[in-house]
């Protein structure tokens, strides 16, 4: 089996999480909730190891991220759950393992708010994700 494009990656870890968020719609349990059923999502992953980095790494870095974006965007409580787990990976990308840049985060985030939001929500995502970039850098 080839290397999987790394938006399909994102693309599987947004469709995890938002099935989470879906399931488990108390936000603030969501970190234990997301524990909870890492065990039984990650053979799913077997194959695909950025899906798997990415979902571990989020979920073992919940609470830093969750605090990144409530800093940054007063209305957390208000982002669907899709708009919020994009936001999610995008911080994790950029902020925590810094396996990409900024603006490559930014800009795949963007690309996932074009195929799974909608046109406000892509401006809310990009908003967010600057905002932290500028007090990141």
């Amino acid at each position: 089996m080839g290397k999987i494009p790394r938006r399909q990656s994102r693309e599987k870890v947004l469709q995890i999480l938002y099935s989470l968020h879906f399931q488990n719609r108390d936000k603030k349990a969501l970190p234990s909730y997301l524990k909870r059923y890492q065990e039984s999502i990650t053979p799913t992953l077997s194959q695909d190891s950025y899906a798997l980095e990415l979902l571990e790494g989020i979920i073992d870095n919940y609470e830093i991220i969750q605090k990144t974006i409530t800093k940054y965007y007063q209305f957390v409580d208000e982002l669907s759950f899709i708009d919020l787990a994009i936001i999610q990976i995008a911080i994790y990308e950029f902020m925590v393992s810094k396996s990409i840049t900024a603006s490559v985060a930014i800009n795949e985030a963007v690309e996932l708010s074009k195929i799974f939001s909608t046109e406000y929500s892509k401006k809310i995502i990009n908003a967010v994700l600057d905002a932290v970039e500028k007090k990141v850098e």
